[in-house]
């Protein structure tokens, strides 16, 4: 396990070449029904809203993982833009 924040942590599992994000399953279902609510909104800049509240987290987690894998000296799974 690389870091804890919130309810994700960054771990690698045993055969994988990368770490990767464990999220709680509260959170997942969270993520999972933002975009639900974006997908049945009924205008586009509510759509827009949730997708944006979505992306918002994702990049949050996007940043912690990064943050933790930097910190750790391990490189990056992609190209980071």
């Amino acid at each position: 396990m690389y870091a804890v924040q919130g309810n994700a942590a960054v771990v690698k599992l045993p055969w994988r070449k990368f770490p990767g994000v464990l999220l709680q399953g509260d959170t997942l279902k969270g993520v999972a029904n933002l975009l639900r609510e974006a997908r049945e909104a009924s205008d586009a800049d509510e759509s827009r809203a949730v997708i944006e509240e979505a992306q918002a987290l994702l990049a949050e987690l996007l940043a912690f993982f990064e943050a933790s894998l930097t910190q750790a000296g391990e490189p990056l799974p992609y190209v980071k833009e």
